[in-house]
């Protein structure tokens, strides 16, 4: 093979291996709608996800629809807040994002003043029903006690 061929085939092949490294998923997507105690939907509701363990915020609006969607939200811990003037703030702690999820958090918010604020400390009620995909994480105590020489994941 010539030299002139060599070259647009390997950097051809470095390009095609750069686009698959794009596409790994190492982030999480959070959405849901939002109502009242009538079950109407609610626009205009501030939702924000800050991170518990670094404390960066990313936050969203509900649409005229009720729904709200946070995407790209890096795996971890967050506590997930919903305010709006004339509702009961609602506040869930230790949401965990795992990778590649895409969970769902419907809410119902109470009519109240802003001054009031309910705080839910219990895992919240998160539902993958985005995809029909069944999926968990397996720790690293899992991969050390397989039984594959070396346990290098790469070999499975």
């Amino acid at each position: 093979m010539s030299h002139r061929r060599a070259v647009p085939l390997l950097l051809m092949l470095t390009l095609l291996g750069t686009v698959r490294a794009l596409a790994q998923v190492d982030r999480a997507q959070l959405s849901g709608t939002v109502t009242d105690p009538s079950g109407a939907v609610v626009a205009g509701v501030e939702v924000i996800a800050a991170a518990s363990e670094t404390g960066n915020q990313r936050d969203a609006m509900t649409n005229k629809e009720g729904i709200y969607v946070i995407p790209q939200l890096p795996v971890g811990s967050y506590t997930v807040t919903f305010s709006r003037d004339g509702f009961l703030t609602a506040r869930y702690e230790h949401v965990e994002f795992l990778v590649g999820q895409k969970l769902t958090l419907d809410v119902q918010l109470g009519l109240g003043s802003a001054v009031a604020q309910v705080e839910l400390r219990a895992t919240a009620q998160l539902l993958e029903s985005n995809s029909a995909e069944m999926a968990g994480v397996v720790g690293s105590d899992s991969i050390e006690s397989l039984p594959v020489n070396g346990h290098n994941w790469a070999n499975l």
